[in-house]
């Protein structure tokens, strides 16, 4: 019994842990890459260029 405990606490902490860790990476990416490149609007207005390319072409 104590072995099933064991293996149902980490397939429970999983995805509660990885909600917690994608946040968290989230905000550190925004703060250290993310945010300050979007601020630059320089990779914004490169992906949307491209995106509204991407369409036209396979349209």
């Amino acid at each position: 019994m104590k072995t099933m405990t064991k293996e149902t606490n980490p397939a429970k902490i999983t995805p509660d842990v990885l909600k917690e860790l994608q946040k968290s990476l989230n905000d550190n990416i925004k703060d250290d890459f993310g945010g300050k490149e979007r601020k630059n609007g320089k990779k914004g207005n490169n992906k949307k260029g491209k995106k509204r390319k991407s369409p036209k072409r396979s349209s």
